[in-house]
């Protein structure tokens, strides 16, 4: 059986003349980069630590992908969008290198991820699973603030994105990292690209 919206018919030319046009949309995404982690966990073992006398876990299957930002650019990407530009901040560690793998299999190009600052970590959200059920969820970084130099950085990169793009997406997911300031300067930017539709995806900003 095929489900079917009620608001598009079987057949629609507008839907149809919309994906034919995908290839050369020119979208940008700026925002929150975050990779999601997804680890199984072993149920069969029954181990506990020699130092602690606490249950060992045992990950015996992990899958990473794009969260946030990165998540909108690879669906993107995915769904055929002929240019799609990433900006946003990665940290220089371990999982940032992951992110940036990540990033690029989904054939997103990494020239606008900019450098994060010293102390910067990656965004992660850590679900291990056990029998197919979610437990508690692991939060890497988060708190961030950035320079000034690094949010001038940013702002530019934003002002080149509309002057290049025929839409750019914002994302905010993480408390804190979008400031009143930081929030006037992009408004601003799109009060000065009335022809680019900007298209705002936020938790916590109104």
């Amino acid at each position: 059986m095929k489900l079917q919206h009620p608001s598009f018919p079987a057949e629609s030319p507008w839907l149809d003349q919309l994906i034919a046009r995908l290839p050369t949309a020119r979208v940008s995404v700026v925002g929150d980069l975050c990779l999601d982690a997804y680890w199984n966990l072993d149920a069969n073992i029954d181990e506990r630590s020699i130092e602690t006398g606490l249950p060992v876990r045992r990950v015996e299957l992990q899958r990473y992908s794009p969260g946030g930002a990165g998540n909108v650019a690879a669906n993107l990407s995915a769904l055929g969008v002929g240019t799609v530009t990433v900006i946003g901040m990665v940290g220089d560690d371990l999982f940032g290198a992951e992110l940036r793998r990540q990033l690029t299999q989904a054939g997103l190009a990494g020239d606008n991820l900019m450098p994060a600052p010293a102390g910067w970590r990656t965004l992660v959200y850590a679900k291990p699973y056990r029998q197919g059920q979610e437990m508690e969820r692991f939060d890497f970084g988060g708190g961030h603030t950035l320079q000034m130099a690094d949010v001038a950085l940013l702002l530019k990169r934003v002002e080149q994105s509309a002057t290049t793009s025929d839409v750019v997406v914002i994302n905010q997911q993480v408390p804190g990292f979008w400031n009143a300031e930081l929030v006037d300067a992009v408004n601003a930017i799109v009060a000065r690209h009335p022809t680019v539709r900007f298209i705002v995806d936020s938790r916590d900003l109104s």
